[in-house]
């Protein structure tokens, strides 16, 4: 009774989903380190492995170039763990900034295709009203990922995201798509993350490297850079990110500050001068 109440007040509240997370905010918007938890801000397959249920608020607040107002979006997240085969996360978020017109739903499932290789598939619903006649524009949409083992402490992803299924105005912007290829070093307590891909329906793409480092039980740290390009290789932005995670017995706190060094690329919500994130997990 108590997960069907939880489940009732999460589909209550509507959702944003932005080019930048309170993950990708730790990592100079890079995406091949989002793992377990966090895998509805990489690659869907990444989320296979949990062992725990959770609940997860999220937050994330940054001001646009040459804004005055700052834009706050609130994500919650709905975790089911592995132990049934299929691990799953239902995810809603809104934003309470000064626009206030993005919605979305989602709900990722992932599995393992054998022992090294797991996959994953998001279905999300998405609601924004983009016309000065207060008109909403739906969108239908999918994202899928694979993730496998190559060598010892090698591991590959391979993501697409917002593949677009539907929408109900013709003339909506139908260039969604988002690819995602990389690699990642994983010891015991440092990962590293190598990957390219792009942003904002193609319009951006990114080469990136974020790293991960547990310095005592409970406690890790993450940074990463980003470089990116506008569509026409014209305007190029450096992201850096950093922050930090903290897990006390069955309840984690994470938080994380990035910045836009160069704020060239207009047509996007990269260009963002400063932003901060911050998580709480509870595990059950």
């Amino acid at each position: 009774m108590k997960r069907a109440a939880v489940l009732i007040t999460l589909l209550a509240i509507a959702s944003v989903l932005f080019a930048f997370d309170p993950f990708l905010v730790q990592t100079g918007g890079n995406q091949a380190l989002a793992r377990g938890y966090w895998a509805g801000y990489g690659s869907p397959s990444d989320l296979y492995g949990i062992m725990y249920h959770g609940f997860s608020p999220q937050a994330f607040e940054y001001r646009r170039s040459g804004a005055t107002t700052y834009d706050r979006d609130l994500h919650l997240a709905l975790y089911d763990p592995s132990d049934g085969g299929m691990a799953g996360i239902l995810e809603y978020t809104f934003n309470i900034g000064a626009t206030n017109n993005y919605r979305a739903l989602s709900y990722l499932v992932s599995s393992g295709l054998n022992s090294s290789t797991n996959f994953g598939v998001k279905l999300e619903f998405e609601k924004e009203n983009i016309t000065s006649s207060s008109t909403d524009t739906y969108w239908l949409s999918l994202s899928a990922g694979v993730t496998g083992i190559t060598l010892p402490y090698l591991e590959y992803i391979a993501a697409f995201e917002n593949a677009l299924l539907w929408s109900n105005d013709s003339t909506a912007t139908a260039e969604r798509l988002d690819m995602l290829v990389g690699f990642r070093l994983v010891f015991d307590l440092l990962h590293i993350g190598f990957e390219v891909g792009t942003r904002n329906g193609m319009n951006v793409r990114y080469a990136g490297i974020s790293t991960e480092l547990q310095l005592f039980p409970g406690f890790l740290v993450r940074g990463g850079f980003s470089y990116n390009a506008d569509l026409n290789w014209e305007n190029f932005d450096r992201v850096i990110g950093g922050g930090l995670e903290f897990k006390a017995g069955n309840m984690k706190f994470s938080a994380g500050i990035g910045a836009n060094l160069d704020n060239t690329i207009r047509d996007s919500n990269i260009d963002i001068p400063f932003m901060w994130g911050a998580s709480f997990c509870g595990e059950w």
